[in-house]
């Protein structure tokens, strides 16, 4: 990777951090739910993971080998790899839900979630408490994490159709400001305006204010949320 870029030539941070999330870590994570799971042996693997991922940080970053761990993640726009791997881990369980019913998975798993496959002889399902208890395996997390699962997402429920959403329905109730002043006086004038907005409206128990900041810098040294 380092022949790709450095400091002062090469590749920029943002592509570097764009390689080292389609390149890299696919593979390194590859097979993650057989060995990433609640009871499973994972400290040896995890420091290795660190490892490279710091690695890939101080490369994006072009930072001192000394700069700490935390830092450096935080101006490449990386969250720790332990925190992405719960992430991967947990968007697998619930894509196990969309699973057609023949699905091998299913035979596997309690009887709400098997979509009336039939058992294998070692399910969850044909286990006993005690058992399953004991037991520490990807399949004993995906039912555990079922078992939390809010009722089925019905996509063609008519509140989720353009029209019956709730900015629709209250439309009164919502007040965009979207700024494009380039010019400094009328962009702090501007400012003032949402002030005293905000000033105005906060003592109301009914108002909720929502912020964001959706812009783009230019400068990588001024900017992390847009990686």
């Amino acid at each position: 990777m380092k022949m790709l870029g450095n400091s002062t030539r090469g590749l920029s941070p943002i592509h570097k951090h764009l390689l080292y999330q389609i390149c890299i870590l696919p593979i390194a994570l590859y097979g993650l739910q057989l060995w990433y799971f609640k009871g499973a042996p994972t400290f040896y693997p995890l420091k290795d993971l660190k490892k490279i991922q710091r690695r890939a940080t101080l490369w994006i970053t072009s930072a001192f080998h000394t700069s700490l761990t935390w830092e450096v993640e935080t101006i490449a726009g990386l969250i720790p790899i332990h925190f992405h791997l719960n992430k991967l881990v947990g968007c697998y369980h619930l894509w196990v839900v969309s699973l057609p019913m023949q699905h091998a998975i299913n035979a596997l798993l309690d009887k709400q979630h098997s979509k009336q496959a039939k058992p294998y002889r070692m399910a969850t399902s044909q286990l006993t408490p005690k058992q399953n208890q004991k037991i520490k395996s990807p399949i004993i997390d995906i039912n555990h994490r079922l078992n939390q699962v809010l009722p089925a997402f019905d996509n063609l429920n008519k509140k989720l159709s353009p029209g019956f959403c709730l900015v629709d329905t209250f439309s009164d109730c919502f007040l965009f400001n979207i700024v494009k002043h380039k010019d400094a006086k009328a962009r702090i004038a501007y400012l003032n305006k949402l002030e005293n907005i905000y000033k105005a409206s906060k003592n109301n128990p009914n108002t909720l204010f929502i912020i964001t900041d959706a812009s783009v810098k230019n400068n990588i040294a001024t900017s992390v949320t847009h990686i």
